[in-house]
């Protein structure tokens, strides 16, 4: 759609990027998403990932340190 043809996409939908927590102290960052390569309209692949990290503490620092982690390893996989 940005006028440059015949160019593979790469597509990247985030499905989940959340802080559960299994008990009231005990939490953790879960990111899911999909990546796909598109060419002409036609998904030539697609993978899912989920990265889940144990938060350090259940509160909302402990939640972003956990986060941060689960993207740094996100960024990895992908």
């Amino acid at each position: 759609s940005d006028g440059i043809k015949d160019v593979p996409q790469l597509r990247i939908e985030l499905d989940e990027f959340a802080q559960h927590f299994s008990a009231p102290q005990r939490s953790q960052a879960r990111i899911q998403l999909r990546v796909g390569l598109a060419h002409k309209n036609t998904l030539l692949a697609q993978k899912a990932f989920t990265i889940n990290v144990d938060a350090p503490t259940s509160d909302a620092r402990g939640g972003a340190l956990a986060m941060s982690r689960a993207s740094d390893e996100m960024i990895l996989q992908i």
